[in-house]
């Protein structure tokens, strides 16, 4: 019997590094849920949602935008320090993630 896999599964199954190129739009979600990642680039777009919980990011790049929602509960994100012109449209998971008392009151772009 055969399964078919998408690029993303084979990733995590053979935990190989991946970078992803400055100024990269993805048309629809970006699931690097479990993916062997440091940092998102610069400039990033997402259309969709993007989940990063169980990767290694530490921070949000400059000027991020997600169309949908951004999943970093259960991530090594800071959200001590918000990044330069994030925009996101639908809701920040951040459970487990700090979040800093002041952004509790703060509307994101």
């Amino acid at each position: 019997m055969s399964k078919n896999i998408t690029p993303l599964e084979f990733i995590r199954l053979v935990g190989m590094d991946i970078d992803l190129p400055d100024n990269l739009n993805v048309v629809g979600t970006l699931d690097l849920r479990g993916v062997n990642i440091t940092s998102l680039p610069s400039n990033l777009s997402v259309s969709g949602s993007l989940h990063l919980r169980g990767t290694d990011i530490t921070k949000l790049p400059d000027n991020l935008i997600v169309g949908g929602r951004l999943y970093i509960r259960g991530s090594n994100i800071n959200m001590m320090s918000l990044p330069d012109n994030l925009s996101v449209n639908g809701h920040i998971s951040t459970l487990a993630a700090p979040v800093p008392l002041w952004f509790m009151n703060t509307a994101v772009a």
